[in-house]
């Protein structure tokens, strides 16, 4: 299982490398890099606070500066600065991100695989894993330079040891679990609800008495390996405290009260878009169907270990769901929960089958259950191996556009920013002026994306300058050539407009 995953995350790695990287990637690649060559440990940036991803990533571009390159980049940057030297081979230290972030996925296979197979046994471990190691979404988390799978595996080490203490409680065990969490919260701020799921352990341990000391030496006990958490977290992460404005703005960055396509809703409203778009669209509608009964059989006759899963699916979405955003990356998550659970309630319904039935069934609800997530990611790979519609536009540019000419364009379109020609990129280009404005401002090209234009047009009544800008640009402007996605053309739709 964990060469299947290694096999599945590195295809398709390369991505709009080396011209284009996922703009979440930078804070940490970036500053990764610059700590590195300048020989600090300062980030300067707490966003998440992602100190799991900053600080293995700044060991390794050491490394890889020393050995691969000879040192060259510390000249380099001493003498140009740090993002002078970045620039001369930016890609190799983006790949580096990606590795390891793929390098946390798959050490997440054996902690899910054996707390699933101390949960629910053998069989439900097995394809539990399976399934969660094929879904798209995953792959595509695991294959940034991102902190999804580092809180995958702190997060799910953390609810295995808990499942754990639960049975065989003990002061190791609880200060393994307090380190844990610490980690788990310094690659993400939302696994602080970790703490409250560590909280109803100790209360169901201390209810079924299964530690004999006396209640005050049990609540000095759990001060101890709190006070370990915080130290844990602290060492993780000994600037966030020093930089508390730093910190401030970085937060309030990663959690804008207004982005379009990922806001708009209450925390109601953010729940049931969780539960009934984002969460499905991820994971299947029958899987969760399979998720919600395992949820069931799980609270109604399951043991105390297999219930902290819906206890953390419940408590993480109740915690995210006060963000003023809400993105379908945030569930990445919560899909090896669900996978186990839909697995055991499949498995269980199964059983109840008479025997003569029981192979066929089996076989066919397996494949039901993994195949198309297994289709929809060879896909995926596919499109992110692809020659995509970013790469296109760009090549079409160069081929078709004077090398004088002045060009606006918004994100998701042809990577323009080092390339020979009067470029302006521009968030979104219906957000900052008409067409009017460009015109006099003398702009001959106007490239659009649908990852921005489509956020607009999906809430029209908020966004109307915005939906207007678009709508006259498509019917007055002069196309000169559109690209459109395919099943094995990965990108957004782009279009190419000429100014009168």
């Amino acid at each position: 299982m964990c060469a299947l995953a290694l096999a599945l995350n590195l295809w398709g790695i390369r991505r709009d490398l080396p011209y284009v990287h996922d703009y979440d990637e930078q804070p940490f690649v970036v500053n990764a890099y610059g700590m590195a060559v300048t020989d600090g440990w300062d980030p300067h940036w707490f966003g998440h606070p992602g100190s799991t991803m900053i600080y293995p990533l700044r060991i390794i571009d050491d490394c890889w500066i020393t050995y691969v390159h000879g040192g060259d980049d510390y000249q380099r940057a001493a003498v140009f600065g740090p993002e002078v030297a970045f620039q001369s081979h930016s890609e190799e230290y983006f790949y580096l991100g990606r590795l390891l972030s793929i390098a946390y996925l798959v050490a997440s296979v054996p902690v899910l695989y054996f707390m699933g197979r101390r949960l629910f046994g053998e069989r439900v471990a097995l394809w539990g894993s399976l399934l969660w190691i094929v879904i798209p979404q995953i792959v595509a988390q695991a294959q940034l330079t991102r902190t999804d799978t580092a809180i995958l595996f702190f997060g799910f080490l953390v609810i295995d040891l808990l499942a754990r203490y639960s049975e065989h409680p003990s002061q190791k065990l609880r200060l393994w679990i307090a380190a844990s969490i610490a980690c788990a919260i310094s690659s993400h701020f939302k696994m602080a609800c970790l703490g409250l799921l560590w909280l109803w352990t100790e209360w169901r341990v201390h209810r079924q008495k299964k530690i004999a000391e006396i209640p005050t030496r049990h609540l000095a006990d759990v001060l101890l390996a709190t006070g370990c958490c915080a130290l844990v977290f602290l060492i993780l992460n000994p600037f966030l405290f020093v930089h508390l404005e730093t910190f401030r703005r970085n937060i309030a960055s990663e959690t804008p009260l207004q982005h379009p396509g990922a806001d708009g809703f209450s925390p109601v409203g953010n729940l049931a878009w969780y539960l009934f778009q984002a969460i499905p669209c991820a994971f299947g509608w029958i899987p969760c169907a399979f998720a919600l009964l395992g949820g069931v059989f799980v609270l109604s006759r399951g043991s105390f270990g297999q219930k902290l899963l819906p206890g953390f699916i419940a408590l993480y979405l109740f915690g995210v769901i006060w963000s003023p955003l809400h993105w379908e990356r945030w569930m990445t998550v919560i899909l090896p929960a669900l996978s186990f659970l839909a697995i055991n309630a499949f498995f269980r319904l199964i059983d109840t089958v008479a025997a003569k039935y029981r192979r066929v069934l089996q076989i066919a609800g397996i494949a039901l259950l993994l195949l198309p997530p297994l289709y929809n990611l060879i896909f995926q790979n596919i499109r992110n191996s692809s020659f995509n519609t970013r790469m296109q536009a760009l090549q079409w540019v160069q081929q078709n556009i004077p090398k004088d000419s002045k060009i606006a364009y918004e994100w998701y379109t042809a990577p323009l920013a080092r390339q020979p020609y009067h470029a302006v990129e521009i968030h979104a280009l219906g957000v900052h002026a008409d067409l009017k404005t460009y015109r006099v401002h003398g702009f001959q090209y106007l490239i659009v994306s649908s990852s921005m234009y489509d956020r607009f047009f999906a809430d029209p009544k908020r966004y109307g300058v915005e939906t207007a800008f678009y709508r006259e640009l498509f019917a007055k402007g002069e196309p000169e050539v559109s690209f459109l996605p395919s099943s094995t053309v990965g990108g957004p739709e782009i279009r190419i407009y000429r100014m009168h």
